[in-house]
């Protein structure tokens, strides 16, 4: 962002095009996780850098209990992968009913190397078995003629593949079946759900801060709507009062001098209204967070980011572990879709009508 912002400045400063720029940062963020720059410090300190979540473990053994098959896909390979859980695996708190002693317990199906979102996309990539110990790969061609628990007897841990082998070996038919947890809106939750039809929960860490701050502003909100009422209001007295002006046939010079005066006022106060709209509006944006200000909200509409959320995530939460708090059963619905005409019992429109039929 930081270098749209100087080639919008100083247009001649940078001769790429905003096209190369992308492709030049996405081409470097590549490299960084290819070569070691950023995974290398977090296996060597993972403490440091990744936020401990001490329900996650008891969250899986709970799915795990309840009969579903759960499974681990990432674009890591096994050492980074098998180092991490690890290290998540051990800040789970001693409890007495804990269902597993190692981290691949938790999981049916473990697929590491799995270059999303090209997994979910290309059904003709190649699936290799893992030897954790050795840390080799051998060649497979999939469940073939066994069954799926006769396949992954012989060895859970894969790299690479696609979509097709997780189905065969979690004996999914249908898309729906799946819910995919993930965090990345179009590596995991976009093609999940675009191409394979993948029921798609997106975790957002932003989100609880975003749910308390709104909770805890709900004051300066309030403030914030009636001014914008008043703003309304005084748009409906400065169009009545221009209307009148303009399409009064027999108003008398002193009416009109004074209806003149009256709309100088209102537009007086309308400016100043505005301002202040404007201004109470930007100091509650940015309550949110001081840079980028409310993540789901441009202004009064939703963000680009809420909009991509709304159309790909059928469930989306701060964390992984808030789905501990409902039955692993659970039927999660929408909610109704809802159209502006919806909402007209809410609307501005709708408000300066009942106020014209109460004058």
């Amino acid at each position: 962002s930081e270098l749209v912002e100087m080639k919008d400045e100083f247009p001649d400063l940078i001769e790429q095009s905003y096209m190369e720029i992308y492709k030049d940062v996405r081409k470097s963020v590549d490299i960084c996780h290819r070569d070691g720059y950023i995974k290398d410090p977090v296996a060597r300190d993972p403490g440091r850098y990744i936020r401990k979540d001490p329900e996650l473990i008891e969250t899986l053994e709970r799915m795990k209990a309840a009969g579903k098959k759960v499974f681990l896909l990432t674009n890591s390979l096994w050492d980074y992968t098998n180092t991490v859980m690890t290290f998540l695996y051990s800040c789970d708190p001693p409890r007495p009913n804990k269902l597993t002693s190692h981290w691949t317990d938790l999981f049916d199906v473990i697929i590491t190397g799995a270059g999303k979102p090209g997994f979910l996309l290309d059904s003709r990539l190649a699936l290799y078995r893992v030897n954790p110990e050795g840390f080799t790969l051998s060649n497979t061609e999939g469940i073939g003629d066994q069954t799926a628990s006769e396949y992954l007897a012989e060895g859970k841990i894969f790299q690479g593949g696609n979509w097709n082998h997780l189905h065969d070996m979690l004996g999914v038919q249908l898309g729906s079946q799946v819910l995919y947890v993930g965090d990345h809106m179009y590596s995991d939750i976009l093609q999940a759900k675009r191409t394979l039809g993948w029921r798609t929960m997106l975790v957002i860490p932003e989100l609880a801060a975003e749910v308390d701050v709104a909770l805890r502003e709900t004051k300066a909100l309030a403030i914030l709507q009636t001014l914008r009422d008043t703003r309304d209001d005084l748009e409906e007295l400065q169009s009545d009062l221009s209307a009148k002006l303009m399409l009064s046939t027999n108003i008398s010079p002193e009416e009109r001098l004074e209806t003149e005066a009256e709309l100088a006022r209102c537009t007086q106060e309308l400016e100043e209204c505005a301002a202040a709209v404007s201004h109470e509006n930007e100091l509650y944006h940015f309550k949110f967070n001081p840079v980028w200000g409310q993540l789901f909200k441009a202004g009064t509409q939703n963000s680009r980011f809420a909009q991509q959320v709304e159309s790909y995530a059928c469930v989306y939460s701060s964390k992984v572990s808030n789905i501990a708090k409902v039955s692993p059963d659970i039927f999660f619905r929408c909610v109704s879709d809802m159209a502006p005409h919806d909402r007209i019992d809410e609307s501005a429109v709708h408000r300066l009508l009942v106020n014209r039929q109460t004058k």
